[in-house]
């Protein structure tokens, strides 16, 4: 690996690291609540957009991993979702041009509802929630404003994450 890359990666890891916890902050501290875009997530899909594929699972991986060091979710539950949002998004690749406006909306707002809805029927199952059904359907107007917000942030500034400071050594390389 070259020194670059290196260094790219550990800077990928600190972005992660600071977007999670700013999102943690904004949930937490502020009315937005449940409004609040999931940026980890639309990290992943910036990188899917504009990374190698074969980079893109490691990418996901160090998202999860920062999101983990800023969250009480399970870390198995965080790294199962974000390996199918990659796993998604990856397959999606492969048909459409991820990076279009409107394909980065759907999936930012499909990936972020599916995430949002995985967590509340982990939580629902490790609380011992009689219905984890009942569970999932509180949990679905919340899951729906994340998934709003995150295709709203993701057709604005999606683009704009994947050239964060420090990444371009991990970009697609144009012809």
């Amino acid at each position: 690996m070259r020194p670059a890359r290196g260094v790219a990666w550990i800077l990928l890891a600190v972005w992660a690291s600071w977007l999670s916890a700013a999102q943690g902050v904004v949930v937490a501290k502020s009315w937005l609540g449940a409004w609040t875009p999931d940026l980890g997530l639309l990290l992943v899909l910036a990188c899917a957009a504009r990374f190698e594929p074969k980079d893109v699972p490691v990418a996901a991986v160090l998202v999860a991993v920062a999101r983990c060091a800023h969250t009480v979710e399970p870390p198995a539950a965080v790294l199962a979702g974000m390996g199918a949002v990659t796993l998604v998004v990856l397959s999606v690749r492969r048909v459409a041009e991820v990076g279009r406006p409107l394909v980065r909306t759907a999936i930012a707002g499909g990936a972020a509802l599916g995430l949002a809805l995985w967590l509340a029927l982990v939580h629902a199952l490790r609380s011992g929630e009689p219905s984890p059904q009942a569970a999932l359907a509180a949990a679905l107007p919340a899951a729906l404003a994340t998934a709003c917000s995150s295709a709203l942030f993701g057709y604005l500034f999606t683009p704009s994450l994947a050239l964060l400071p420090g990444l371009s050594a991990l970009r697609r390389q144009p012809w």
